[in-house]
């Protein structure tokens, strides 16, 4: 009770845009936002008369890639089930671009000039971590991170990584983009910029950080 007024119990909540559910899970908006976006990335495909591969994937990065990028830092997933529906909506919308029908989905990526959708999102997590560390954002990153004193691998901005055994905690954003920050040498995580930061991140192989299936179909 407030003032009267009775709070109902809800199993999932939305803020800022993301939903939210009771266990901390992030499934729920996932799926909103895959619906979302398959809706819209099929009306793109019977709206425009022009069918210019060029053309149709700068209207899907407007239009639909936005909808699967909000606020991805708090909700990126780590099941590969997640994963996998999310870049479905990439995946088949290439696929039905014109001469591309047959061509790989990785193929495809390369001739659009253009990222699979889970190493985007890996990019965003790296970019808001940049910021956060570098003070473009008014938090205590102490909260969240804590340095490493000592280093003879990785970069002089190497974070800790804690231990937990809940998949809410271990994979949550301050925890699961440490290793990767780590991972990135020391002239990237010291550049000074965002702009350059971010355009450095696309000359590294993140392979080894991707859990989504091949990008063979």
């Amino acid at each position: 009770m407030l003032s009267d007024a009775v709070i109902p119990k809800l199993d999932s909540m939305h803020d800022l845009g993301v939903i939210m559910t009771k266990e901390l899970t992030f499934n729920q908006h996932i799926e909103a936002i895959t619906k979302s976006a398959t809706t819209m990335a099929n009306l793109i495909l019977r709206t425009f008369k022009s069918r210019k591969p060029a053309f149709m994937i700068q209207m899907f990065n407007v239009f639909v890639r936005s909808k699967l990028e909000y606020a991805s830092p708090i909700w990126n997933p780590h099941h590969q089930m997640l994963i996998n529906r999310i870049e479905k909506v990439q995946r088949r919308f290439t696929k039905r671009l014109p001469f591309l029908s047959d061509v790989t989905y990785k193929n495809r990526l390369l001739f659009l000039k253009t990222s699979s959708l889970e190493l985007r999102r890996l990019h965003l997590d790296l970019v808001c971590l940049y910021k956060l560390l570098h003070g473009h954002f008014d938090i205590d990153t102490s909260t969240f991170f804590r340095f490493k004193q000592t280093s003879t691998r990785g970069n002089s901005w190497a974070l800790v990584r804690n231990h937990f055994k809940t998949d809410v905690k271990k994979f949550s954003f301050a925890q699961r983009i440490v290793n990767i920050w780590n991972y990135l040498p020391n002239d990237i995580v010291n550049l000074t910029t965002v702009p350059a930061f971010k355009k450095s991140l696309h000359g590294i192989d993140f392979g080894r950080f991707l859990r989504g299936v091949d990008l063979g179909v």
